[in-house]
């Protein structure tokens, strides 16, 4: 797999699947957390988290804009 395809599926793809696939499987459920339904503690969850996913695909991409630069 290539860096940039690489760097494109932990950006994107992965919050993306995170985020809908907790609000399909989540979005029925009746549990509270401090007085909040679930699936908003899991969408809460996940903006730290994407922000991770995007800080490692930027890292990814810029290994690749390194060896471009050097080439």
């Amino acid at each position: 797999m290539s860096r940039e395809l690489k760097s494109t599926l932990i950006g994107m793809a992965v919050p993306v699947v995170g985020v809908l696939a907790g609000i399909v499987l989540l979005g029925g459920s009746n549990v509270r957390i401090l007085g909040f339904p679930v699936v908003f503690a899991w969408l809460f969850a996940w903006m730290p988290i994407t922000s991770l996913c995007l800080h490692r695909a930027w890292r990814i991409d810029r290994v690749v804009l390194d060896e471009e630069v050097d080439a």
